[in-house]
């Protein structure tokens, strides 16, 4: 699907193990990526979206944010550190 296609692959993660303003942060994501798309449409370029959260976000008040974002095509990694996201990305990125 992505194989011969320019790919902008936009990664941001959130790590947080208290109540804070990053849980405001990630209901900003749809703007993001539809102003990254207008962006690269022009050059032919597709846009995708990753989100690297701490497990934090695994907590019932998340739910409704995170099956949002799952519709809207964001990615979403729930890792216990930052570390484990990068290990598992090196291992991928061939095969992206």
């Amino acid at each position: 699907m992505w194989k011969n296609t320019k790919l902008f692959s936009y990664i941001e993660k959130k790590f947080q193990n208290a109540n804070g303003s990053v849980d405001e942060k990630l209901q900003t994501f749809g703007f993001k990526l539809w102003q990254y798309s207008k962006l690269f449409n022009p050059l032919n370029i597709k846009v995708k979206y990753f989100y690297v959260l701490s497990d934090w976000f695994k907590q019932n008040k998340y739910a409704d944010t995170l099956e949002y974002m799952k519709k809207i095509i964001v990615i979403i990694f729930l890792m216990k550190s930052l570390q484990i996201f990068l290990d598992y990305l090196i291992k991928i990125i061939p095969r992206i």
